[in-house]
């Protein structure tokens, strides 16, 4: 009896789909904002901003950003959804502004002021949390949904259960509303269909809403457990295969990896790899994956290189989606690497927008900062630079003590870095280091101060530039590209260094804090990391020392080796030779 489907986020790449609902005699509307294919299904409206055929001046929403202008067209001046959909085309055309894509026009005063003012909630958590750009329209449906957020009036009672469920405190910002509330609502559909969630949208009543905010939590504590055991199974991986992280497109599979979490790790293993990610699970037949990129490497255009081999896919340059068969895992792993070698791969980069002085961290100066929110892609939260700042004390806090807390001279104020336990903890009080840090404001039994956040810390010693085109090399001799003798010379480890790599290792015990910190404590710039992790490689290859991951320990029963014997080695001085 369904006569009309409408998609949501969903659709633009459905061609065979919609040929079967027109068959059955089904009406199908999509609204996505996926880009667009060499073919638009064959349906009664296909809205999405990407299409060649629109003209608006802004391209940018997320999905339900671009259901709710589909909103806008087909509400008439009461606010009343039309009952036929016979004037969809001209409706769309009104409800996207096409002329101009005019957001004065459109969000002050009239019909779309008012819609906004009653969606904006909905409409901008899913617009901060889709990760898109918060310029032009965008901005405006957010800054309209803070608002909303922050005076709590007319919330949507299933908004603001999750809210207080995640302990999310006020004022809410894009920052908070991002990781405090997106994850927990998202974790529904990840795990089974996203009934919960729309049952949490739509519930009637404070005591209805905090029932099903609880539920979502629920859901939010599963799939974080089923996520660590997705990186579980590959940091195993890794351990046994290192060389995989030499690829220039980081890809991993397992069989029965959750679907809907697969694009979770492979954000999370971009980020901590600084290398586009393809994450894929598969069954007896079939294999579903999803990926996360870094700037200037569109995933996109790598994908549709490789969509002859694909079933299904979508996405845009920072992000994919694709389906294919089984039996063909290897080959597309093969074109992806392929596609990868035909463009220079950039370099997964922290912009710096401005060096800070410690007596800047103020109040004062955080209000400054602050208007410039909403802050999220294409208008990120300023990030800081603290240079050459001497470590003074350290704790662990949380209750997990995954957290440290950081005192540094001249600092006014403590600097947290979360996700590092004490064991991962590579730095030693008086280690002079360089910080980015970003500014927020912390308020807490009526008491508002600055607070400080990590996003990433540095030996002051070692120097960015020659650090990755050392590790640059590394990525060459590791994946057997051809190296030149200039090329071969720079990266081979001389008997000297792998002496002092030995030693300082054994004097140690081992070492567990990474290659960077190992390079710093050897007083290295970064010029000579290649170098470096070569002559660990040899150590571990001859047996002298034993590499797992980042953790280099001693063996228990030392014997003695000779470097001669070292078939990493032997290739280096065999392609000196051969050039």
């Amino acid at each position: 009896g369904t006569k009309l489907i409408l998609t949501v986020d969903n659709g633009i790449s459905a061609v065979e789909e919609a040929k079967l609902i027109r068959s059955l005699g089904m009406d199908l509307v999509v609204t996505d904002h996926h880009r667009v294919g060499d073919e638009i299904p064959d349906c009664c409206a296909v809205v999405d901003a990407h299409r060649k055929e629109c003209k608006t001046a802004f391209r940018d929403w997320c999905g339900v950003g671009i259901a709710f202008k589909l909103i806008c067209a087909l509400e008439d001046e009461s606010l009343q959804v039309r009952k036929v959909l016979n004037d969809i085309p001209g409706s769309i055309r009104r409800g996207f502004n096409s002329e101009s894509g005019d957001i004065s026009s459109l969000f002050k005063g009239g019909k779309a002021d008012e819609l906004l003012e009653k969606y904006a909630d909905i409409v901008s958590t899913g617009t901060i949390g889709d990760v898109v750009s918060l310029t032009g329209e965008n901005r405006s449906i957010v800054v309209r949904g803070l608002e909303k957020l922050n005076s709590k009036k007319n919330v949507n009672p299933g908004v603001s259960a999750l809210i207080d469920a995640a302990g999310v405190r006020p004022p809410y910002s894009a920052h908070s509303v991002a990781f405090g509330v997106v994850p927990k609502l998202n974790a529904v559909g990840r795990l089974t269909n996203a009934r919960a969630a729309v049952e949490l949208l739509l519930s009637e009543g404070e005591e209805a809403a905090k029932k099903n905010a609880g539920e979502i939590i629920g859901f939010n504590d599963s799939r974080r457990i089923h996520g660590d055991r997705i990186e579980e199974d590959i940091d195993r991986y890794i351990e046994k295969n290192p060389g995989c992280l030499s690829r220039r497109v980081l890809i991993f599979s397992g069989e029965g990896w959750h679907g809907g979490l697969i694009g979770i790790v492979a954000a999370r293993l971009c980020e901590k790899y600084g290398k586009p990610c393809l994450v894929i699970t598969y069954d007896e037949e079939n294999a579903k994956g999803s990926g996360r990129s870094i700037e200037g490497f569109s995933l996109f255009e790598c994908i549709i290189h490789c969509s002859s081999l694909l079933t299904h896919f979508g996405g845009h340059p920072m992000a994919a989606g694709f389906s294919l068969k089984k039996e063909n895992l290897d080959d597309f792993s093969e074109a992806v690497q392929a596609y990868a070698a035909t463009v220079e791969m950039p370099f997964s980069e922290l912009e710096i927008d401005c060096e800070l002085s410690p007596d800047m961290i103020s109040l004062n100066f955080l209000n400054e900062v602050s208007l410039l929110e909403p802050f999220g892609q294409d208008n990120p939260q300023p990030v800081f630079s603290l240079t050459d700042v001497v470590l003074d004390s350290v704790r662990f806090v949380g209750k997990e003590k995954n957290h440290a807390s950081l005192s540094f001279r001249g600092i006014p104020t403590p600097v947290m870095k979360f996700r590092i336990c004490e064991d991962q903890f590579p730095f030693k009080i008086g280690d002079r280091l360089s910080l980015a840090v970003t500014l927020s404001k912390n308020e807490y039994n009526g008491v508002t101060s600055v607070s400080v956040l990590a996003k990433e810390i540095r030996f002051s010693s070692i120097k960015d530039e020659k650090y990755m085109r050392s590790m640059r090399g590394y990525d060459w001799f590791t994946r057997g590209d051809k190296l030149d003798r200039r090329q071969i010379e720079f990266i081979t480890p001389d008997r000297a260094c792998i002496s002092a790599v030995y030693k300082f290792i054994r004097a140690n015990g081992g070492w567990k804090h990474g290659i960077e910190a190992l390079c710093a404590r050897l007083n290295d710039d970064g010029s000579h990391i290649c170098r470096i992790m070569l002559a660990v490689d040899v150590l571990d290859e001859l047996g002298i020392l034993i590499k797992k991951g980042e953790i280099i320990m001693l063996p228990v029963k030392s014997e003695k080796a000779e470097l001669e014997n070292s078939t990493i080695l032997k290739k280096l001085s065999e392609q000196v030779n051969y050039d």
